[in-house]
């Protein structure tokens, strides 16, 4: 199972991961929001097929957002270990293992 290092680090990218893909999620539909509304005031589209075309759009956003915000949240994720100091543990994990399983055999 996960150890604890483990379950912080992914703990750190899973909420950096969300709030990016929230953020990022939101700009994008509202930004299309504000276009629909404006084609629908000039009369370029219907006023009540507004919001099917957003829950439309919403979707295929998502689809574009979420493996750039999935790297974006890696990077917080790490970045946040490194502004807390616990970046040493990245680098001494695989030497703790090493010396662990060489114990084991002797």
């Amino acid at each position: 199972m996960f150890r604890v290092f483990d379950r912080y680090l992914l703990k750190e990218v899973i909420n950096g991961w969300l709030a990016v893909t929230l953020f990022l999620w939101l700009i994008l539909v509202s930004n299309r929001l504000v276009r629909y509304l404006g084609d629908a005031v000039s009369g370029d589209i219907p006023a009540d097929i507004i919001f099917r075309l957003i829950g439309l759009k919403m979707v295929w956003y998502l689809v574009h957002v979420v493996p750039f915000a999935l790297a974006l949240g890696v990077v917080l994720g790490l970045g946040r270990l490194d502004g807390a100091g616990h970046h040493a543990l990245l680098v001494r994990r695989p030497m703790v293992a090493a010396r662990t399983r060489r114990a084991s055999h002797q």
